[in-house]
């Protein structure tokens, strides 16, 4: 590095540190001297690796490409390197890359890391995207730019080339040529600093015009982080954009102006928003309320991530945390050990105020608390940051002071409850009281605990149940149980969207119980049917008919082959064909149990509901609603005809004591009048069901009459077409048993229903 330059040289080392003693040594001969940004991790499964190294063994003649050289290297590197890692993963200093994808893909990811971040501003004009930016770009360290100001600008500036053009655009309400805007954008990034910075860019991409030109120009280069959407009605964006005009001076803050301008966002922009929504990058912002409202949801979308985990003492919080945090990218902080590291500290101004209360088993004062999980997640990483906040809130004033000092600006997304009796948590602490040399785990001091548990932290508990926000564990299991169960959770609460029919195709190394219990539970979590499982060859996907014509044509492009016949997708087809990769639904799941980032893909329908879909879905509906308005036999004019009937008052000669009085009409029914000839009677099990309906609508369904028949026979039209219906709009198989039952369902119900009692 003195070499090449020491002052301003940037480096990348490759393979080192190996071992805590390559560690040690870097930190003792220049630790103090270079500035170590990050470490850049590829993670990559062993039996990918495996098949690498054995492939380039064919030609690269290093004697170390044989198999039992590569065992041997594998076992150096988790027992020696492994530790480096997580220890800088503690330290909130390691970039995983995903390296198990296409080579171009993974450098996609990479060059990202070392380009600006960007997160895109939209939003109606006059809904207050600007006000909102500025805060953000003081609060937050991101710089602002607006491609608005930027166009105007260049339109004023003297001399400027597309001044001329630029201005009539805007006077008409239309879009700028998107080759303008982003020169100007590129421009502006260049000048405040491109690697590392990190930009608003408000008011841009408005159109799949603007978005295709980014993604072709410098998409690549730029990580965009998501879309913050501030959503506001037309009535009030009106309202403000009036108000405005009367200071700005600006000549499209005028009544025809903003009209024409309001048509262009929804045409043009609201596509836009709705294609990063589906990739799960929309943050929505409701910007009809008053600024301070707005500015507070604005602020947790750019404070770190925060599941609160709470549970008495003994529970198994910090042993599952630890887990969590090796597999789903948390840090874990536990406010317990916060305090007693501080009380340690030498000089600490606080450690004698902590060390009285936690020998009293009282609280320590909330300020104190928070104060010390705000330093630890600002060192940590604030922005971006995920956070496992252990043993906090225990009261509810814990809470109320969470709140009041960085409630608004922290996004706390549910609180895991430990749940365990006190008779097991007393026997643990017990039992770690003889080794742990902690001095309150002793029976009085844990008695003492258990109380201030009962009394101040599980209302906090049942706070956050009757919010919607506790997810419950039973930790009175093993531990591998509980673990399990939380496994579940996590997996569930991880972001996502998903259309109501997906392929899911699981990579073969991966096709175990664990990847398939996080299919099934996902899905079953976001109400998703499956309707058919099994293992499909990647030939067979367009035979099968899986998605409509355009998609397959799409898809045909994009595959690439995989052992076992099994196929992924490549990145490109992201766009072209609907496509969520597992890692966005399962972030940085890792290790024993759970599903890694790149072991399934989903495969989405957008096309599901094509014209001609929904065009035999509306020749369904158009049926159902003329077999039961006019063909029906129970209400419907096609069940009955006006027939003559003679009254008597009293019986003629043949008939003592009536006689005729007129002729009146009424309405018969086809029960009266069509009975089947004598010895053709029907027996069917839908006769009892009728008899009711009948009864009450004035129809005579006998057992030995056609009403019986044709009923049953619309019955069974009415269920399939409401069957055929379900299916082409929801994607539910309601109607049917599952799959062991449905033998049984045949073997008894259906002869029942044709054929009535034996």
């Amino acid at each position: 590095m003195r070499e090449q330059g020491w002052a301003g040289g940037k480096y990348l080392i490759d393979g080192f540190p190996r071992s805590f003693d390559n560690l040690a040594a870097w930190e003792q001969m220049a630790g103090d001297q270079v500035l170590v940004k990050f470490v850049l991790y590829l993670d990559v499964c062993q039996q990918v690796m495996e098949a690498r190294l054995l492939e380039r063994g064919k030609t690269s003649g290093r004697a170390d490409d044989n198999i039992e050289s590569i065992r041997k290297r594998f076992l150096t590197f988790h027992q020696e390197s492994r530790p480096v890692v997580e220890k800088f993963q503690a330290d909130g200093r390691v970039i995983r890359i995903d390296a198990e994808q296409h080579r171009d893909d993974v450098w996609r990811d990479v060059q990202a890391l070392f380009g600006p971040s960007v997160v895109f501003v939209l939003g109606g004009p006059g809904s207050g995207k600007g006000t909102q930016c500025t805060k953000i770009a003081e609060s937050f360290g991101y710089t602002h730019l607006s491609a608005g100001d930027l166009l105007r600008e260049e339109r004023s500036r003297e001399g400027s080339e597309y001044g001329e053009l630029i201005n009539s655009y805007i006077k008409d309400g239309k879009l700028v040529p998107v080759e303008i805007t982003i020169k100007l954008l590129k421009q502006a990034m260049m000048k405040f600093g491109w690697e590392g910075g990190r930009y608003l860019i408000d008011g841009f991409p408005r159109s799949f015009d603007n978005l295709g030109g980014w993604e072709t120009v410098i998409g690549n280069s730029v990580r965009v982080k998501f879309v913050l959407f501030f959503d506001a009605s037309e009535e009030t964006m009106q309202v403000r954009l009036m108000e405005r005009g009367k200071t700005s001076g600006r000549a499209d803050d005028n009544l025809e102006s903003i009209k024409k301008r309001f048509v262009t966002f929804q045409q043009e922009s609201m596509p836009v928003v709705e294609h990063y929504r589906l990739q799960g990058l929309v943050r929505r912002i409701d910007a009809e309320q008053d600024s301070e409202k707005v500015w507070s949801d604005v602020q947790r979308n750019f404070g770190p991530q925060v599941i609160f985990v709470l549970g008495g003492p003994g529970a198994g919080k910090g042993t599952q945390c630890a887990r969590i945090a090796a597999n789903f990218g948390f840090q874990h902080l536990s406010a317990g050990d916060l305090l007693r590291e501080e009380r340690k500290r030498p000089g600490s101004e606080l450690g004698e105020l902590i060390e009285s209360h936690i020998k009293e088993g009282k609280l320590v004062p909330v300020s104190v608390v928070v104060r010390l999980l705000q330093k630890a997640m600002e060192e940590r990483g604030w922005e971006d940051g995920k956070y496992l906040i252990d043993g906090f809130p225990r009261s509810n004033e814990n809470m109320q002071g969470w709140n009041d000092m960085i409630g608004s600006k922290v996004d706390v997304r549910f609180c895991l409850f430990f749940d365990c009796s006190e008779a097991v948590m007393e026997a643990r602490l017990l039992e770690r009281g003889k080794t742990s040399g902690r001095s309150d785990d002793n029976l009085e001091s844990i008695k003492k605990r258990f109380a201030t548990y009962t009394q101040e932290s599980l209302p906090v508990v049942e706070s956050f149940s009757r919010e919607g926000a506790m997810r419950r564990i039973n930790a009175e299991q093993g531990l591998d149980e509980v673990w399990s169960c939380v496994q579940e959770v996590m997996h569930n609460e991880q972001d996502g969207h998903l259309l109501n029919q997906a392929l899911v195709l699981i990579k073969p190394s991966s096709f175990n119980k664990d990847t398939q219990r996080f299919v099934q539970s996902f899905f079953t979590t976001h109400k998703i049917s499956i309707v058919e499982k099994g293992v499909v060859a990647a030939k067979d996907i367009a035979e099968k008919n899986m998605f409509d014509k355009q998609a397959n044509q799409n898809m045909s492009k994009c595959w690439l082959a995989m052992p076992a016949g099994l196929v992924e997708l490549s990145s490109h087809a992201l766009h072209s064909c609907g496509v969520c990769e597992a890692r966005r639904i399962c972030g940085s799941a890792k290790g024993n149990g759970t599903i890694r980032s790149n072991q399934a893909l989903l495969l989405l329908l957008p096309h599901r509901l094509a014209p001609r879909s929904v065009a035999f879905a509306l020749l369904a509906s158009a049926c159902l609603w003329l077999l039961y308005g006019q063909l029906s036999f129970v209400n419907s004019p096609a069940t009955k005809r006006e027939i003559n009937v003679v009254r008597y008052d009293e019986m003629p000669a043949e008939r003592p004591g009536y006689y005729p009085v007129g002729n009146a009409k009424r309405t018969a029914p086809y029960g009266e009048r069509d009975p089947l000839p004598e010895g053709y009677g029907i027996r069917t099990g839908l006769s009892d069901l009728l008899k009711p309906l009948n009864a009450e609508a004035g129809v005579v369904a006998k057992e030995d009459s056609i009403p019986t028949v044709l009923v049953m026979v619309f019955g069974i039209v009415m269920l399939f077409l409401f069957y055929l219906l379900l299916l082409l709009l929801d994607n539910q198989s309601v109607l049917l048993p599952p799959e062991d039952e449905f033998d049984e369902y045949v073997a008894n119900f259906l002869p029942y229903f044709f054929f009535g009692e034996k």
